[in-house]
């Protein structure tokens, strides 16, 4: 679905991707220079990839503990945040 999402995105206008790379080097970051730095850490892999791979079970969990304690603001807050 990210590959479509991706695809589709450009339904809403132009895709951002070069001027978020500029930011990126603007600030010094180096995406290529990360990943080889990573690639060499395999701790550092294990851990990102564990902290990227819990992104939906949080996001699950905190609509469900937001929704069991009736805060409906924040609960609306984030499904607009999702959406």
């Amino acid at each position: 679905m990210s590959l479509a999402s991706y695809l589709l995105i450009t339904a809403a206008g132009p895709r951002i991707d070069g001027l978020l790379a500029e930011a990126d080097a603007a600030i010094g970051f180096h995406w290529p220079l990360m990943i080889a730095f990573a690639a060499d850490h395999r701790l550092l892999s294990y851990i990102l990839g564990v902290a990227y791979m819990s992104a939906m079970p949080q996001t699950i969990l905190l609509l469900i503990w937001l929704g069991a304690r009736g805060d409906l603001e924040d609960l609306y807050g984030l499904a607009l945040a999702l959406c």
